[in-house]
């Protein structure tokens, strides 16, 4: 319960101090005296946002203090614990004061520890309830029905550890899920796996197959090495710059180096008949070198006649 309130240079208030007393406490006054601002205090300790147009005339800065007698079972202390602030004092007195400068600074402290904003407010949402006209209605809302039989039965605590054992275990569902997709990648993994080893294992390939293949590649490389040099051969023959015998001629001689490096991969035919074409230009040239001579002669005793 609230036992005692501090209110220091807030609105019209210097200070005050209230004792309350066990049961109910009743405060009168003509308006004007500052009821209301006690309730702004208790607002402010429940971590209400401490405005500065709330601090009075009588100094730099405004405090609130209000001292609660906590009872060995209250809910209070389990949050003490949790936010690591100890058990209250052998004497049960647990007490938040608020303190707000003029530049707007708040400082918040539980048994003078300095604390979070968000602290005040989870300690003393167990300490104080403000209850303003209409405020029944809020019975009406069924959200909050369930709250209203835990704290009755006393078992809000219970309520809060259970909720947090809950998230604990949604968090392991989460985790679990997680690791059975792994698991199904893994598995599709090991049975693309197998698959692979078993043609493998069906193929059982021998040392001869190993040689035979490693040939045959060896091969096809020969060929395509062959295959780059016959393109300039077949270029050399389409050259418009020379004659058709030397082109022939430098072909054969490509052929026979060719040969030479591929004799596997080309017939001795093909450089026969290369040759044979090359004998069969000389022979041409060599006739139409005899005929240019002989038209020449004559030509000349044409003229001496």
């Amino acid at each position: 319960m609230l036992s005692q309130l501090h209110v220091k240079n807030l609105g019209i208030v210097s200070e005050v101090e209230i004792w309350f007393s066990p049961g109910l406490n009743i405060i009168t006054g003509e308006t004007g005296a500052g009821k209301s601002l006690l309730i702004d205090a208790l607002s402010l300790i429940r971590g209400s946002r401490f405005a500065t147009n709330l601090i009075g005339p009588f100094g730099t800065s405004s405090s609130v203090t209000a001292v609660f007698q906590l009872p060995e079972s209250h809910g209070a202390r389990a949050l003490l614990a949790k936010w690591d602030l100890g058990d209250a004092p052998a004497d049960g007195h647990l007490v938040v004061r608020r303190v707000c400068q003029s530049g707007g600074k708040t400082r918040n402290y539980v048994n003078d520890v300095p604390v979070h904003l968000r602290t005040i407010v989870e300690v003393t949402s167990e300490l104080v309830d403000i209850s303003s006209q209409f405020a029944n209605q809020r019975l009406l809302d069924e959200r909050s029905h369930l709250n209203y039989l835990d704290s009755f039965a006393g078992i809000t605590p219970c309520r809060k550890e259970f909720e947090r054992l809950f998230q604990g275990t949604l968090g392991e569902f989460a985790e679990l899920a997680v690791l059975q997709r792994r698991r199904f990648d893994l598995m599709r993994e090991k049975s693309l796996l197998e698959t692979e080893l078993s043609d493998l294992e069906t193929f059982a390939p021998s040392e001869q197959d190993y040689l035979t293949t490693k040939a045959e590649l060896a091969r096809l490389d020969r060929l395509q090495l062959l295959t780059r040099e016959a393109a300039l051969v077949s270029s050399r023959l389409g050259d418009p710059h020379s004659g058709c015998a030397a082109q022939l001629q430098q072909a054969v001689r490509q052929l026979e180096h060719l040969s030479t490096a591929y004799p596997q991969e080309i017939p001795n035919d093909i450089i026969d008949f290369g040759r044979q074409g090359q004998r069969l230009i000389d022979e041409m040239s060599f006739q139409l070198e005899t005929l240019l001579e002989q038209w020449a002669t004559a030509s000349c005793g044409s003229l001496r006649e």
